[in-house]
Formats: structure tokens, sequence, C-alpha cells
């Protein structure tokens, strides 16, 4: 994926939390508004709840790593499933739910 600056969005007179990429398009992804405080905190959650899983998952293999356990393939697979993905999908579809409440209340007028 390319950067691009118009992937930054930074409007403090803006109420909306994220907007769509595209409004006709909503599939085509969405954009938080950098000057509002929840999209910020949604930045860092969706960084910081997937590291501290895998530093937690990391920690528990260090720990049986020492005490001469062996941890199966699958656990450790599923365990990185459900840690790296399933807080990300719930980050995304809360983004969308968003999205979708704001460009309701907010709608930006038609050129």
């Amino acid at each position: 994926m390319k950067f691009h600056p118009s992937n930054i969005y930074y409007n403090k007179n803006d109420p909306r939390v994220f907007l769509y990429n595209n409004p006709r398009h909503k599939w085509l992804g969405l954009k938080p508004n950098l000057a509002h405080p929840k999209a910020r905190l949604f930045i860092l959650l969706s960084i910081a709840v997937p590291v501290a899983f895998f530093l937690g998952l990391a920690f528990v293999g260090i720990v049986a790593m020492l005490l001469g356990k062996e941890l199966r393939g699958e656990i450790i697979l599923g365990c990185f499933v459900a840690i790296l993905l399933l807080p990300t999908i719930v980050l995304k579809i809360y983004a969308y739910h968003m999205a979708a409440r704001d460009a309701k209340n907010h709608p930006v007028p038609q050129s």
C-alpha cells in the first residue's frame, strides 16, 4: 500500500471521528479525524492491544521454556490468531459503525 497525503485528515471543526475514504463507495475504507481524541485513542488501541497480547504470549512461551514444558504448535497458532486478528476485527467493526453513525448525524454537503 502506497502512502498518500489524502489518507490524513485533521479538522478540529469536524465532529466526525471516522470518515469514509469515498462517501459513495463506503467499502473503500475509512480514515480517522486525527483532531478528534477518540480517533487518536482508536489508533493507540489498534496498535497497543495486539502488541500487549503478543508480548503476553511471548511471556507464556518463555515461562513454559524455563519450566521445561513444550507448547504445541496448534496452541500457539490458535493464540496468535485470537490475539492478533480478533482485536483488529472488533476495532474495525467499531470504526465502521462510528463512521455510519457520524455520516448520518453530520452529513457532508454534496458539491
